[in-house]
C-alpha cells in the first residue's frame, strides 16, 4: 500500500500542476 501511495503521488502532483489547480505547488 505504501508503494502504491508513492506511485499515486508522483502521478497526482505534476497533473494537478500540469492543470494550474494548485499553483502554490509549482517549483
Amino acid at each position: 500500500i505504501h508503494g502504491y501511495d508513492g506511485i499515486h503521488t508522483t502521478l497526482v502532483c505534476p497533473y494537478f500542476i500540469n492543470t494550474g489547480m494548485f499553483p502554490g505547488v509549482k517549483p
